[in-house]
């Protein structure tokens, strides 16, 4: 009897994912100027600034994903040896986020918006003149990355599939 209930309840649930990844890119000008997004339908802190992020697609590395999502929001070309791991952040909301965060030495290309929708306005900021609508997240490691500037110590591994 108990395996039965067990198996109702617990082996025939559907489940959506619990949690998520993302990546966010910090891009300084050459007057030390931060690149910020105001977002927009989104969901997620709509109409307050926050630094290019996209989600990591499965299968993906972190930097893989840095480097596509560079280019599919700003059209930008970004190259590996060019990224410094700055942190990673949990944030619990309604769901559960893992982000990878990094600064991005070198890019190619000029910063166009390519996904208007949602994102409204591209912005550049003094770190002393950061608005006040900025996502906690990209608030706390900015603040991180600019008093620090430190470079996160991670390993990524990526299992071949056996064919």
């Amino acid at each position: 009897m108990f395996d039965s209930l067990y198996s109702q309840k617990f082996c025939n649930m559907a489940r959506k994912p619990h949690l998520y990844w993302a990546v966010y890119g910090l891009i300084l000008n050459k007057n030390n100027e931060i690149l910020m997004l105001k977002r927009q339908n989104t969901g997620y802190y709509d109409e307050c600034f926050c630094l290019p992020s996209g989600h990591i697609e499965s299968g993906e590395t972190s930097e893989e994903a840095i480097i596509h999502e560079m280019k599919e929001e700003l059209d930008i070309d970004v190259k590996k040896e060019n990224l410094t791991p700055i942190t990673i952040f949990q944030r619990i909301n309604d769901e559960q986020y893992i982000d990878i965060w990094y600064y991005i030495k070198q890019r190619e290309g000029t910063i166009n918006n390519w996904e208007p929708e949602k994102c409204s306005e591209m912005k550049r900021f003094w770190k002393e003149n950061i608005p006040e609508n900025i996502t906690p997240d990209s608030k706390e490691v900015i603040k991180h990355w600019f008093e620090y500037k430190t470079e996160l110590k991670y390993y990524i591994h990526k299992e071949e599939q056996i064919k």
